[in-house]
């Protein structure tokens, strides 16, 4: 290993060398006495590195022969995923005492390891070290959505569903990049996109990318492949689905970037019009579905899947003709940290207020602004960002999604998002209209932590920040491609 190696991967070593902190961390502290220590070491830690990483300047490169590249893309993706990190970390400080977790040196060891693998598959520049991350990522995600099984059977049967259809998904995508390597002769994504401009669109080459597709569509939980997002999220610890949710989905969409965009862009007049059939059936099913749901995971779970159609605008805009403005590729980073910040603070907000429930239904949210003022204010926040109505973030993030859409002649798929954006706005009014316009089902403020509490003034300060002046962060996201 050279310096280029290190210097290359500052700040997947420094995720690293926290994950091995807290584990020692956690082996120094004996049995029976509080691990809260442990996640407020990693909670810091990772405020720490990205406060590290936004400051520190880029290095642009490639590591280990071209398995792992350094470059603007992955440098956003990587401030995503430990933003993410560092909320789910502050959110689960008290949320794991009281829900009765035992291992909890071993949550935080598994989130930050879950972390660097996210990081590594936006880091990758060969379809073997993107494999091989993708599976360190989804195996800590395994234990993680059923570390509940002690004190719920559901976790345990969340944790096998997810196993069971993400081995399925994982042997699909394997199957796609096999037959890739069987045709190319060779896994680097930037050799393949050299073959790709001269190579004929047979039948073996569009069924082996339709095979990576479905494997991506599953990881970002577009229709069809969706069918494990609403259970799964229903039954891991909340602060868990709200990694999955967005650090996740963003880890999914780091994976589209370097695979359909970068390296088979050339063939994109076939898989865009897959891709576009994914999401109108994901806009319809998704909203529609939404409509019915009285369990607030739920809920947000099948938010979380209409979300992933229109993050997909900016995939389909980029990867066509129009692409050279890179229009697509920006608004798809800015509505990724937009929706970080909005669903963190809504999973925030619902995890304190199912802890003092006893349960998850969008009942125990009557009454909220009477009994606690600012949780009712963050979930309106968060559920007017995620709708798209200013000055909330979601309205410019979907705004710019929607232009860059236009600008790819996708007039008949934006007007179409826009409508069942319309649509969406009843079910995030109706947790709206049960915190202001009913009265509470118990008496007495909803008890929240002072982790709870810091994630959620992040969230809400980003919130406004990125709808009310959204230039200085799309210029950021533009300097970091190197587009402007």
């Amino acid at each position: 290993m050279n310096a280029l190696n290190l210097g290359l991967l500052q700040s997947e070593w420094a995720v690293l060398g926290l994950a091995l902190l807290v584990f020692f961390t956690d082996l120094a502290i004996p049995e029976g006495r509080s691990k809260k220590p442990v996640g407020v070491l990693a909670a810091l830690g990772l405020c720490v590195i990205l406060a590290w990483m936004l400051v520190s300047p880029p290095a642009m490169g490639q590591a280990f022969g071209g398995m792992l590249v350094s470059d603007g893309l992955g440098r956003i993706f990587h401030v995503i995923f430990v933003a993410a990190a560092a909320l789910t970390a502050l959110g689960s400080l008290d949320y794991l005492g009281k829900a009765g977790v035992r291992w909890q040196g071993e949550y935080y060891f598994l989130l930050l390891i879950v972390t660097l693998g996210m990081m590594l598959i936006a880091s990758a520049g060969n379809l073997l070290s993107l494999y091989v991350s993708l599976e360190l990522n989804t195996i800590g995600f395994y234990v993680l959505v059923s570390i509940l099984k002690s004190q719920s059977p559901v976790s345990s049967e969340t944790g096998l569903k997810y196993l069971i259809l993400g081995a399925l998904s994982s042997a699909v995508l394997l199957y796609g990049i096999s037959l890739i390597y069987g045709m190319s002769g060779t896994l680097s994504l930037s050799e393949l996109a050299v073959w790709a401009k001269s190579a004929q669109a047979g039948p073996l080459l569009m069924a082996s990318l339709a095979m990576v597709l479905a494997g991506l569509a599953f990881k970002v939980s577009l229709v069809p492949f969706h069918a494990w997002a609403p259970d799964v999220y229903q039954g891991a610890p909340t602060p868990i689905t709200a990694f999955l949710s967005t650090a996740s989905k963003a880890a999914g969409f780091a994976m589209i970037c370097r695979v359909l965009i970068a390296s088979f862009g050339s063939f994109s007049d076939r898989w865009i019009g897959l891709m576009i059939v994914l999401m109108v059936l994901t806009f319809i099913l998704a909203n529609v579905v939404a409509l019915k749901q009285s369990n607030i995971k739920r809920l947000l779970a099948y938010s979380s899947i209409a979300q992933a159609g229109y993050l997909a605008i900016g995939v389909i805009s980029e990867a066509g003709p129009t692409g050279a403005s890179h229009l697509g590729i920006s608004s798809l980073m800015f509505y990724l940290i937009i929706y970080l910040f909005t669903n963190m603070a809504a999973f925030i907000v619902a995890m304190q207020v199912s802890a003092d429930a006893g349960n998850d239904q969008i009942d125990g949210f009557k009454g909220l602004a009477q009994r606690s003022p600012v949780l009712a204010l963050v979930m309106m926040s968060a559920m007017f960002s995620l709708s798209g109505i200013p000055p909330f973030a979601g309205f410019f993030g979907k705004f710019y999604l929607f232009m860059a859409g236009i600008e790819a002649k996708h007039y008949v798929l934006v007007l179409f998002a826009v409508m069942m954006s319309v649509v969406s706005l009843y079910y995030y009014l109706v947790v709206v209209k049960r915190m202001y316009l009913e009265d509470p089902a118990k008496p007495g403020p909803v008890p929240s932590s002072f982790g709870a509490q810091a994630a959620m003034f992040v969230c809400m300060v980003m919130m406004l920040a990125m709808g009310v002046y959204p230039a200085p962060f799309i210029d950021w996201i533009r300097a970091a491609l190197a587009l402007g």
